[in-house]
């Protein structure tokens, strides 16, 4: 309509608007009705209309065939309502407004077709501001914000929030701001008067066939950010095919929007948050029966999704425990379609896999949000997402507890462990990782203890308690191949090769590094970040037996498995291994290089203990350089670091070195090293 105003002047001859109540079931305006009043506003006396709908629609052609009209036809419900009301010449143009898009409609030129999305947000501020006043608007600038926010931008909307407001002068923008921050009483809200949103969509939801319209109402259950046609089949334990021809006709009434391809190519789709409230209000009114097994099927479907999604990138189920939760088992055509790049797909589905955690912990599904949780590893592990790793641990442990689920308390009581080791905070790992191991233990679950040992291990290596490091692995490692844990039976050796270096046996840390890759690649397909990380122990013993060339090799193998699986945590410690056998072999500066290089990768990951190790090498090759200030400026922030993770061993050899003369670098052995 703001277009039509501007281009009045393109038309002299004037304009025809018709409001075709498209929508109206009781009171749908019929071509033969506006035809008639058309052909009245351009001259025609109402008893030379004729009666038949294709004679009306002829004369009115016949009569703008030498003019330059507009004509403005607003909430055209389908084609059929247009075509006798569209002119025949060059000179006009028709202006079709509706609420879905009418695929027979051929427009010229193509551009000409526009979906109007939500208001930019300066714009929805605007047209706030002019509704109740500018001034006033500017006076509380965040409020009004978050107003236009709650209303998702939308036109409608908006006018009548601010509808509201102009009504009552004596109300604060921030009191309509702080009523619509309520989920449950905002499309109230908006739809009090004439102008009322929730009417609004009604309309659109009425003109839905009855399976549009219950995949809409469906698709309410479910808290997920955005989401794929997949979900939508699974809601509804129907084909994919169906499914994405019944979200397509809610994307072309809006009920539903597209947000686009993801990283796997597959078109996601999502509600605008007053459409999803909308949508929830209409699932109250169903069968909470069928919704239960609706919910079940798609969470079910996520968790069957994620579960094959980390065997395929762990080569088997590996590190986790087998899912206690029966998952949903999607298509397996569709599944191998949508897993093709399992990393990918986790990337994808990252914020949605997570909304699923919470909700699934919050409706009495602690099972699927534990095991969901777990089957998620590889994609927070690899991509480094730690924070998301917490918050769906804590969801899942929370609902574990409620539960009395005492396996998935002790398997979320790991994971919040394994957490805190990531972010090298030893003494809360230890404390999760005891707990866990206490409940594996009270409730007989071997392979869960065996795994926390495992664990726990890792932290007393790093706090150089190394004999009780070595117990533990030794008790986890047999318990391990019994039960075909490839993966972690190969990490259980990683780091025995690892405590075998700390104690200067860098024969010993040979043949067990070997031993572990020998185990990584029985794993075959989805074994590589496995035989990366024990590759990267080989290069490690490989660079303590002065084995330069051998070690530069194994560490450049470790790069390019990692590269591929956008592995930071993995490249920051091999290109630091690189760099140490670059120094080791004398040379200086590719070494400081890659020393720069691998810094910068470890400040993306956060993780400050390997961050204080580089400073500590770039340390001593400062010193041989001479330039004594730099290096003390690097020891001093190392020593910092080692103090903050509580690494007692890594703190007394950053002592050890600023009492030290100025010589060589540290031995290889004390390099960095994965977990």
């Amino acid at each position: 309509m703001h277009w039509a105003h501007q281009a009045a002047d393109r038309y002299p001859d004037g304009r025809l608007f018709a409001d075709l109540r498209g929508y109206d079931e009781s009171d749908m305006a019929s071509a033969a009705e506006i035809l008639s009043q058309f052909l009245r506003s351009l001259g025609v006396h109402g008893a030379r209309i004729p009666e038949s709908p294709a004679e009306r629609a002829a004369l009115y052609r016949s009569i703008l065939n030498d003019r330059r009209v507009l004509v403005l036809l607003d909430n055209a419900g389908s084609f059929q309502q247009v075509r006798l009301l569209l002119p025949s010449n060059n000179g006009c143009t028709a202006l079709i407004t509706g609420r879905e898009q009418l695929q027979s409609l051929v427009v010229a030129p193509s551009q000409a077709r526009i979906r109007l999305g939500v208001l930019p947000q300066p714009e929805a501020v605007a047209l706030l501001g002019a509704i109740v006043g500018h001034t006033r608007v500017s006076a509380a600038p965040e409020d009004a914000a978050r107003i236009v926010e709650f209303c998702d931008q939308l036109p409608l909307a908006v006018w009548v929030a601010g509808a509201r407001l102009a009504s009552k002068p004596h109300w604060t923008i921030g009191r309509l701001a702080d009523r619509l921050s309520d989920e449950g009483q905002r499309l109230d809200e908006l739809s009090r008067g004439d102008a009322r949103v929730r009417a609004g969509l009604e309309l659109s939801y009425r003109h839905l066939e009855p399976d549009a319209a219950l995949m809409y109402k469906t698709l309410g259950l479910l808290d997920v950010p955005d989401f794929t046609a997949w979900v939508g089949a699974a809601l509804l334990g129907i084909s994919l095919d169906k499914a994405e021809e019944l979200i397509e006709q809610l994307v072309d009434m809006q009920l539903l929007e597209v947000v686009g391809a993801d990283c796997t190519g597959w078109l996601r789709y999502r509600f605008q948050k007053l459409l999803r409230l909308y949508a929830r209000e209409r699932v109250d009114e169903g069968d909470s029966a069928e919704h239960d097994v609706a919910l079940d099927r798609v969470m079910g479907g996520y968790l069957g999704l994620a579960a094959q999604a980390h065997q395929r990138e762990y080569g088997g189920v590996y590190t986790v425990l087998p899912s206690t939760s029966p998952p949903h088992e999607v298509d397996p055509e569709l599944a191998y379609a949508l897993l093709a790049q399992p990393l990918e797909w986790f990337e994808a589905e990252r914020r949605s896999l997570i909304a699923v955690v919470r909700q699934a912990a919050n409706c009495g599904r602690g099972r699927i949000a534990w095991n969901l949780t777990m089957s998620m590893v590889s994609l927070f592990e690899v991509r480094n997402y730690i924070d998301d790793w917490q918050l769906c641990c804590e969801y899942a442990l929370t609902a574990a507890e409620a539960e009395g689920d005492v396996r998935g308390q002790a398997c979320m009581l790991h994971d919040i462990g394994a957490v805190a080791l990531r972010r090298r905070e030893l003494s809360t790992a230890a404390e999760y990782f005891q707990r866990a191991l206490e409940l594996y233990t009270s409730i007989g679950e071997v392979r869960g203890r065996a795994m926390t040992l495992r664990s726990l291990a890792i932290v007393e290596r790093l706090e150089g308690r190394l004999d009780l490091a070595e117990e533990r692995l030794a008790e986890a490692l047999p318990v391990l191949r019994d039960v075909g844990d490839l993966s972690s039976e190969a990490h259980a050796l990683n780091n025995l090769a690892q405590i075998a270096l700390d104690r200067r046996t860098p024969e010993r840390a040979l043949a067990l590094a070997l031993e572990a890759v020998r185990a990584s690649e029985r794993i075959g397909p989805g074994g590589e970040r496995n035989l990366a990380q024990s590759t990267h122990r080989l290069a490690r013993a490989q660079l303590a037996l002065e084995q330069w060339p051998q070690a530069a090799e194994s560490f450049r193998g470790v790069i390019e498995i990692v590269e591929a699986k956008s592995d930071l945590v993995g490249l920051a410690y091999a290109t630091f291994g690189l760099a140490e056998t670059r120094l080791a072999a004398d040379d200086r500066a590719a070494a400081l290089a890659g020393m720069v290089e691998a810094l910068e990768l470890t400040r993306q990951i956060d993780s400050p203990l390997l961050e204080g190790q580089i400073m500590l090498a770039m340390s001593e090759i400062e010193r041989r350089r001479g330039a004594l200030d730099r290096a003390e400026d690097l020891l001093t922030k190392a020593h910092g670091l080692f103090e903050r993770v509580g690494s007692t061993r890594w703190r007394l050899r950053a002592e050890e070195l600023r009492t030290a003369v100025p010589a060589g670098p540290p031995g290889p052995a004390d390099g960095g090293e994965p977990s």
